[in-house]
């Protein structure tokens, strides 16, 4: 086991020199990359068989055969937060020119649940080869969307500043944050009979807003300056797998 324990210190230091960047949800990792993984819980680290396996997992890509394919992707999102009932206490009361805080009576909406009903159409492509090689495979994988009628430009606040504005939970997790282009290549090698070794590189574009509020006179908050600032960047998340199967057994461990 020693050879196996200094295989995983090398793989773990790797890793700890790398700058790799953080990780950022998209349509594949919430809905799937392609129908047989996608109806299957979302998973393909080992059954991926075509170029889906670029998204799950790039060693199986020795598992496919040269071919192109594109699809159309759909989602309905039904989402609803359920609020419970306000214990009582929580409103502000109105102590005229001394209160501390916006009185509650004062809230431009009241408080309110968030049901929404977005929906998003995207259309993905992608291919595979082996470069006439039995060993090598090379593959990549497309997404662009088409529709999606979320608002991606109203912000929010994750917290007690909200009820100030929309007074509801937003779903932070979903809309602007999935609903982009997205182009992943991979690459697999298939060194021994029994283990395949692949690489791939997801690229995402990335996008930031610094907004900048300089008061003069804390006494006059109608009188601000504002410098907004929206920086826009490639983000590159690389992906390393393993494929083990033995020979003369369908039993296979992907990572």
């Amino acid at each position: 086991m020693k050879w196996f324990n200094s295989l995983v210190v090398q793989f773990a230091f790797l890793l700890g020199i790398l700058d790799l960047n953080p990780l950022y949800a998209d349509h594949f990792d919430v809905y799937g990359s392609g129908s047989r993984a996608s109806a299957m819980g979302n998973v393909g680290a080992s059954i991926a068989n075509d170029y889906h396996g670029t998204h799950y997992n790039p060693a199986t890509l020795v598992l496919a055969d040269r071919a192109v394919g594109t699809g159309m992707t759909f989602a309905l999102k039904s989402l609803q937060v359920n609020l419970s009932p306000r214990p009582s206490g929580y409103d502000l009361p109105d102590l005229g020119p001394n209160s501390p805080a916006v009185p509650t009576s004062y809230r431009l909406r009241s408080r309110r649940n968030t049901d929404e009903n977005d929906q998003n159409l995207g259309v993905f492509v992608g291919a595979n080869t082996d470069l006439g090689t039995e060993q090598f495979r090379l593959s990549f994988l497309a997404f662009l969307p088409v529709y999606q009628n979320s608002n991606l430009s109203m912000t929010s606040f994750n917290q007690e500043k909200e009820q100030y504005f929309s007074n509801q939970l937003p779903f932070t997790l979903l809309g602007g944050r999935m609903e982009h282009f997205m182009l992943e290549i991979g690459f697999a090698y298939h060194f021994l009979p029994w283990l395949s070794i692949g690489l791939s590189n997801r690229m995402m574009p990335n996008a930031q807003t610094n907004n900048y509020v300089y008061m003069d006179d804390p006494s006059q908050q109608d009188r601000i300056d504002l410098n907004l600032g929206l920086n826009t960047s490639t983000v590159w998340q690389p992906q390393v797998g393993i494929l083990i199967f033995p020979s003369q057994s369908p039993f296979r461990i992907g990572a």
